[in-house]
């Protein structure tokens, strides 16, 4: 028939946490929950360029600005917007 399988509970032999010396089944369950600051596991490192993103846009990506009548879609510049007639102010953009 095959091996026989133990159907006894398997037990995890205690460990002590390095950070706050208690004694625990999982330690590294239990230091990414509660020491995830002291052990630096779990988090990633994240550059100036990642948080704010690249300054410079592609050529072929445009940016799509607003009506703020109408939420029409519009062009830098465009005036008056071509769906409600209202006129934009573009002064102050980029």
């Amino acid at each position: 028939m095959g091996k026989e399988q133990s159907k006894e509970k398997r037990h995890y032999r205690l460990q002590e946490c390095p950070f706050c010396h208690k004694l625990l089944r999982n330690v590294k369950n239990h230091i990414l929950q509660k020491h995830q600051a002291e052990s630096g596991e779990g988090q990633t490192v994240l550059s100036k360029e990642d948080l704010l993103g690249s300054r410079e846009k592609p050529k072929d990506e445009e940016i799509v600005y607003h009506c703020n009548n109408c939420q029409a879609k519009l062009r830098k510049g465009e005036n008056p917007c071509w769906q409600c007639g209202a006129q934009l102010i573009w002064d102050g953009l980029e």
